[in-house]
């Protein structure tokens, strides 16, 4: 299990050399030109020498360098896939929600395509980053080692902003989708004002008893709005999260909840409705509203929802980067409305 171990992060970190070697390949175009020795390799990567040499030997066995005995290992232009004729255009990339993803579904990738469609519409070349790392210090030299012109991480519940402090204040153009961040740029869903409607409309019809089964993120960037709406209508607002902290719901859990207090509404994931509407059934009680987090309107034959316009955020992220790139050292926030959809009782968008 140790030598296991062992390998895997070997792995891991020749995988960042390999990076920086295609990245400078993919900067100097049809030039030839030296990386750094396999000891400031080591330095700047904080990694074994003997580690270094292993991919080093990779990537010349490759054909990706070439070795000049006395002076070092040159690039070979000749494995750079449609070179462009003189400079190459600008390296954008993208990190999605902690880089170290093992799958996507369709939201995930409606998100990710987007941006790389816009990155690319806009002449620029596109890469996703996995990271490998947890550790803010090797995450640094990760992200710095991949030779990029700019950074677009997208979907984090969390962020850290030490981290993004010090990769913009060296040089690195960044922009993220977080409401909560004001020391970098932000392209970001407003999801508190659409939040903030929600809780409007329960307010206007007096559902104050609330079972919010929705987790840690949404609890302190989504609830408050609905709150401060309960509270600029005077009217007094209960929010119980029974023992639901985060993960999968079950019926036993579900049940002790219903059968806990009649309910107005229940906040939870989209996949957790059916199973509610089963047990509620099962239970034979009084059904209380079932909201996902930005439903707005739930009536007998349709419902409003918010959407995050994923296309808008790409084009605005897109068009914010291009102004860092010519020089924008200003930092901004920008906020997107949510849009409206109307689905039928078949979840059909309705024209």
């Amino acid at each position: 299990m140790v030598r296991f171990q062992q390998k895997e992060q070997r792995m891991k970190e020749t995988l960042k050399i390999r990076h920086y070697v295609i990245g400078v390949m993919y900067h100097a175009g049809e030039q030839s030109v030296q990386i750094m020795s396999s000891r400031n390799l080591a330095k700047q990567f904080g990694m074994a020498r003997s580690t270094v040499s292993i991919a080093l030997k990779e990537l010349i066995d490759q054909g990706f360098l070439i070795p000049v005995r006395g002076k070092g290992n040159f690039t070979n232009p000749r494995k750079i896939m449609t070179p462009f004729p003189g400079k190459m255009p600008p390296l954008i990339l993208l990190i999605h929600s902690d880089g170290r993803s093992f799958y996507y579904g369709s939201q995930e990738w409606e998100s990710i395509s987007t941006i790389g469609k816009a990155v690319t519409d806009a002449g620029y070349s596109f890469r996703q980053l996995p990271l490998t790392s947890t550790n803010e210090d090797d995450l640094y030299r990760e992200i710095q080692g991949a030779q990029a012109d700019g950074l677009i991480w997208v979907d984090a519940l969390f962020y850290n902003e030490s981290l993004l402090q010090r990769l913009s204040e060296s040089g690195l153009p960044i922009i993220c989708d977080s409401i909560s961040l004001s020391s970098v740029n932000t392209v970001a869903f407003d999801t508190r004002s659409a939040c903030r409607q929600i809780g409007k409309r329960l307010a206007r019809e007096d559902k104050r008893t609330i079972l919010y089964c929705l987790g840690k993120w949404c609890r302190e960037n989504d609830l408050p709005s609905i709150r401060e709406a309960f509270s600029e209508a005077g009217i007094p607002l209960e929010v119980s999260f029974g023992n639901y902290t985060e993960g999968p719901l079950d019926n036993e859990t579900l049940s002790s909840f219903l059968l806990e207090k009649k309910w107005d509404a229940i906040f939870s994931q989209p996949q957790h409705i059916p199973l509610l509407e089963s047990t509620i059934a099962r239970l034979n009680i009084e059904p209380p509203e079932l909201l996902s987090r930005l439903r707005l309107k739930n009536t007998k034959d349709e419902r409003i929802e918010f959407c995050f316009p994923f296309r808008k955020r790409a084009e605005k992220t897109v068009n914010r980067m291009t102004e860092l790139l010519n020089g924008d050292r200003n930092v901004k926030q920008i906020l997107l409305p949510m849009e409206l959809i109307t689905l039928n009782k078949k979840g059909v968008q309705n024209v």
